[in-house]
């Protein structure tokens, strides 16, 4: 059997530098759709896209999945990881590689929170370790006049390394914010029971909610179909059955009340 050049030597191939290379870190960025431009607020973190990159990484079968989709998805988990603007590490990034096992244990974790979230209504996660910072280029010594002209203020939160040392908590706090401004659109669809976001724009109220796939609304509406159909058989077995006991019952009584000649 001639070997893929992306087969894994064993479950996973590491990358050969836990830092992704800029273009890579780019194209990742534009398959979880992380970035998205308004007319009003110009370039902006979407973090609908986001939360949904952590719930189709939960209904994700690992054991089942291609190599080179893993390493797309390897490569997204530790791009989320570096970009702004909950991931800044004290002391430098960590330039560990990736292992498969460890991005198995964010899936369990983030498909253990989502389903809580569905099933209690209520989810906690951390404690974390955050610094906040703010910066008034117009009132900083330092920096260049464009800079000050062009910017009125700069925020950040760096986060503290977990003891995990890959940084999984860093995922799991970008969850927990995106969970704030989005956990409300979160549902498990009817039909697979695979969890799903609530699209942002829902043109019908009876389209809302109940399936993650249009696939998933017709097999369950054709399932539903088959099961009516057997049930009014069943009805009309039983009916049939009635009748003919029914009329046994009036034949053996009209007989008796005969008489012969």
């Amino acid at each position: 059997m001639t070997k893929h050049p992306d087969m894994p030597d064993e479950e996973f191939t590491p990358l050969s530098s836990g830092v992704l290379n800029p273009l890579a870190k780019e194209r990742a960025l534009g398959r979880i759709g992380y970035y998205v431009t308004t007319m009003r607020r110009g370039k902006e973190v979407d973090y609908w896209a986001v939360l949904n990159w952590f719930v189709q990484l939960a209904n994700e079968d690992l054991t089942k999945i291609l190599p080179v989709k893993l390493k797309q998805r390897v490569a997204e988990y530790r791009t989320l990881q570096e970009v702004s603007p909950y991931s800044f590490m004290i002391g430098g990034f960590n330039n560990v590689p990736p292992a498969i096992e460890t991005f198995r244990e964010l899936q369990t974790t983030v498909k253990q929170h989502l389903n809580q979230l569905l099933d209690t209504g209520r989810l906690k996660t951390g404690p974390f370790s955050v610094e906040l910072s703010v910066s008034l280029p117009l009132n900083s010594p330092e920096g260049n006049d464009a800079n000050r002209q062009t910017h009125r203020l700069y925020y950040g939160e760096r986060f503290y390394p977990p003891s995990d040392e890959i940084g999984n908590g860093t995922l799991i706090y970008v969850l927990s914010r995106c969970l704030q401004r989005f956990g409300h659109m979160l549902r498990r669809c009817l039909y697979c029971q695979n969890l799903f976001l609530q699209k942002r724009l829902v043109l019908s109220k009876r389209r809302e909610g109940k399936y993650c796939e249009d696939t998933c609304r017709a097999l369950s509406r054709k399932r539903r179909l088959k099961e009516k159909k057997a049930e009014e058989a069943a009805q009309t077995k039983l009916k049939g059955r009635k009748r003919r006991t029914h009329d046994s019952k009036t034949r053996g009584r009209a007989d008796h009340g005969k008489k012969r000649r």
